[in-house]
This record gives C-alpha cells, structure tokens and sequence, in this order.
C-alpha cells in the first residue's frame, strides 16, 4: 500500500496506461490518491491458479477496506484494477476489473478526503489478517462461479450471522441515499440479535438486546436504546415504502452517523472476544443453541430494567 507518486508512477507502466486511459493514470496520481499493489514472480504452475486473478485481489481488496472501516468510518473507493502477466517467451496477458468499487461514508458522501495514519493501517492489517479473512474469504471459483446461472445467495443455510452482518454493512457503505443506508445498517443489527421468525416486538427486542449488549445493565444503555428505537422508525418509513416528514429528514443524517459508530462497535466487539469467556466471535460465526441462550438471557435482563427505568429516564435527551 503506497501514496508515493514515483512508485505508483512506476507501477503504470506505459502499455498499461494505454489499456485503462490518461484518466485512470491522473486519478491513481492524484495527491489523496494511494495504490494496493502485489507484484514479484511466479512459478509457471501458479499462472492456471484461479488465485491469479483481477476478481480475487479486487476482493481482497475490498475486504481491506472493510477493515480500515473498523478503524473509522471513510468514503475510499477503488479504482479500476489491472493484473499483468509476463511470460519469458510469450506476449504479456493482461485481466482487468474495469468497474472499480465505490465507497460513501454514512452521511452518503464520497467527497471528504481521509487521512489514515501509518499506525491506523497497522490496526486495520490486524483486523484484516487476524479475523476477516477467516469468515469472509471465497475461493475464486466461489467468487468467479462455473455456473453463472445458477442461483445464488448469501443468505442460504449454511451462512453464519456475522457473515450476513457483513454483506449488509458492505451493500449499505456502497449506496450514497442514506435512507437505503439507514435501513440496511438496521437489518445489520437484526443479523446479529434477531431470533429467526420471530415477528412480534422485533424493533423493541433488537434495540433491546443491542444496547445491553453493548452497555450492560446501565442508563447509557436506556439512551443507546432510545438511539436504535429512532432509527427503525425513519427505517420503517423507507423500507415500507413510505416518506420521511420534515422532522425526519433534519435528523436523519446524524441518526446515520451515530448508527454507522454503534455498528463499528459492536463488531470491535465481537471481534476482540475471540478466544476470551464470553467468546461472541465464536457464538455470532458457530452454531445457534449457545447463541440464543446467550440472547435470551440477555433480553430477560434487558427488558425488565427497561421497565423499571423508563418512567425514570424518559424524559432526558436521546
């Protein structure tokens, strides 16, 4: 990973601007601008590998992007890709990802630079290696599918909760109405705390079991609630077809922000009880029996504290 504009100079070398065009060389230049890069050589065995492929690095790609999400939310987006093969004896063989992936932060903006620092990348590295490639990665032939017309889902049974999170975090960081945004940042949450077709009260037992998730039986947790329960409300309005009032719309923007921060912390964590006593990253990625215990007994708490603090609390600020 580099922003250094005589390396990134180096890496386009001429016949690939040629393929991909003056506009991608000036954008990858640009001065907020920075390049993924994997160069070196390879054994004549590796070149069938359907791990040499545009597709794949893209999608590595895009799962650093996540982790650097972790880090703090960003707006990056990934330019067009190119993989070039050079044989001794043979032309160069060129692939190309020529759509690139577009990012917006959780206002729904993509024109707000973002500055990582060397230590931040670090972290993201860590979160990258240590945890997402181990639930998110695909073989290419999964990504890149011999049957191109079969059906396909990630919500098939086999998929696991912390995988469904994801796919709905990553589609909502790709769309810029923050309507949409916000919806799909609220469907994140039921991935995690939701029981399956479970229809009655779901609002109120997700906001529920979130906030104490996060908070423990305290009065943040009350207003972490508060924030959830007015969230799925504009939510509902969209998803349900319907339209967000005045009133609405004035706090939709920071009701998105303070969403996208709650989702971040949540993962973290998830993701840093690995192998500790509660273990959430195994009970969100395993089976569901532990989990739904684990649920139940929480909501069990959660909701007669709500109870007995609501009269209390239910006029402060959310």
């Amino acid at each position: 990973l580099t922003n250094d504009k005589v390396r990134i100079s180096g890496l386009i070398e001429r016949d690939i601007k040629d393929a991909m065009g003056w506009y991608f060389r000036e954008t990858a230049l640009a001065d907020s601008a920075a390049v993924i890069y994997l160069e070196g050589d390879g054994a004549l065995e590796w070149w069938n590998s359907s791990e040499l492929d545009v597709n794949y690095f893209v999608s590595e790609c895009i799962e650093f992007l996540l982790a650097l999400w972790i880090v703090k939310d960003h707006a990056i987006t990934l330019l067009p890709a190119v993989l070039k093969i050079s044989h001794p004896n043979e032309p160069p063989k060129y692939q190309f990802f020529p759509f690139g992936h577009r990012n917006f932060n959780a206002t729904g903006s993509s024109s707000e630079s973002i500055e990582f620092s060397r230590e931040e990348i670090r972290i993201a590295a860590e979160y990258y290696q240590d945890w997402i490639v181990k639930f998110t990665r695909k073989s290419a032939n999964e990504i890149i599918p011999e049957n191109s017309f079969s059906a396909q889902t990630s919500f098939d049974g086999n998929s696991k909760r912390l995988f469904r999170f994801l796919w709905f975090l990553e589609h909502a960081r790709k769309t810029a109405d923050i309507g949409i945004k916000l919806g799909l940042f609220c469907s994140c949450l039921e991935c995690l705390f939701a029981k399956e077709n479970d229809t009655e009260e779901v609002t109120h037992k997700v906001a529920a079991k979130t906030a104490f998730f996060l908070e423990g039986i305290t009065a943040q947790a009350y207003l972490t609630y508060k924030q959830i329960k007015v969230a799925y409300n504009l939510r509902s309005r969209v998803l349900h077809g319907g339209t967000i009032d005045r009133k609405g719309m004035q706090r939709l923007e920071q009701v998105c922000i303070q969403m996208d921060h709650l989702l971040r912390t949540v993962f973290v964590k998830i993701l840093k009880s690995k192998s500790t006593e509660p273990d959430f990253f195994k009970m969100f990625t395993g089976e569901e029996k532990q989990l739904q215990e684990f649920l139940s007994d929480l909501y069990f708490h959660a909701d007669v504290f709500l109870q007995k603090i609501k009269p209390a609390l239910a006029n402060q600020p959310q």
